[in-house]
This record gives structure tokens, C-alpha cells and sequence, in this order.
């Protein structure tokens, strides 16, 4: 496997992004069903974004956004299918944090739903631990946050 880093207008990012999309629509039951997260789920402000590829073949995105002076919003975690169980996500992460770290931030957030079981699992291995919703997630019951300090 093979990371790169990319900008948010790279086509790939943007086919992860879509296939991400798809999933979680279908997971929570329709794009209506979603519609309160839409407007966190832009893609512009993302600091850094990591592409994992097979060969040429695009395989799992995850990327970072700016939250405030210290942390950072782990965002847009996907794996396609055909890669899922290979520890990409892991790799990923691993990665980010990394990266996280060298641009001197110290704590990662995350939020997701309680229908991405193994995301859940993935965060929580990687000592992730539930928190209370932040902002914007405060209030929104069907989201579900995450902290992780590492510095």
C-alpha cells in the first residue's frame, strides 16, 4: 500500500468523499436522515488530506480539519470495501496523528454514528474515547463524538 498526500479538489479524495457519502446514506436510512450534518461535511478548510493506494487503484481516504489552536477534526475516514480488514484505516490514522502532531496540535475529534460499528471499534483500538458532542454536535443525538490527546 501506498500514502500520498493530496489536495481537497484531487479526484480521488472526491470519489472517496462520494462513496462515503453513499454508505452513510444508506447506513442511517436516507440523505434526509442526515441533513443536519450536512453543512459540517464540507470539504473546504481541510488541512490535510491522506490517500492509501493499491498500485494506481485508490483504496482509503481519511483526512484532517482545523478545530481550534489545539485540535484537529479527523474527517472523511473511508475504506472501500475490497480493502476493509487489510489495517489500512489503522494505517491511515496512524499517519494522521503523525502529521497532527508535527504541526504541533495535541488533540484529535472525531464524530460519527452509531451505525459505523467498525469505525467505532477502529477509533476506540486506537484509544479514541467517547467524549460529550462539541460544537457543532451538541444537541444532536444521533451523533456520536470522539477525543483522543496525543501530546
Amino acid at each position: 500500500m501506498e500514502f500520498r498526500f493530496a489536495q481537497s479538489t484531487d479526484a480521488d479524495f472526491l470519489r472517496c468523499s462520494e462513496a462515503l457519502e453513499a454508505y452513510l446514506n444508506e447506513a442511517v436510512g436516507g440523505a434526509q436522515k442526515r441533513a443536519a450534518f450536512a453543512p459540517f461535511n464540507v470539504l473546504e478548510g481541510i488541512l490535510d488530506i491522506l490517500l492509501a493506494y493499491d498500485a494506481d487503484k485508490i483504496a482509503a481516504c481519511a483526512c484532517l480539519k482545523p478545530y481550534d489552536a489545539k485540535s484537529l477534526l479527523v474527517k472523511r475516514v473511508w475504506v472501500f470495501p475490497e480493502y476493509r480488514g487489510r489495517h489500512i484505516g489503522r494505517e491511515l490514522l496512524i499517519r494522521l496523528e503523525e502529521r497532527a502532531l508535527e504541526r504541533g496540535y495535541t488533540v484529535l475529534l472525531l464524530q460519527t454514528r452509531r451505525e459505523c460499528r467498525n469505525a467505532i471499534l477502529l477509533y476506540e483500538s486506537l484509544g479514541y474515547v467517547p467524549t460529550e458532542n462539541f460544537p457543532p454536535y451538541e444537541g444532536m443525538l444521533e451523533a456520536l463524538c470522539y477525543r483522543k490527546c496525543i501530546g
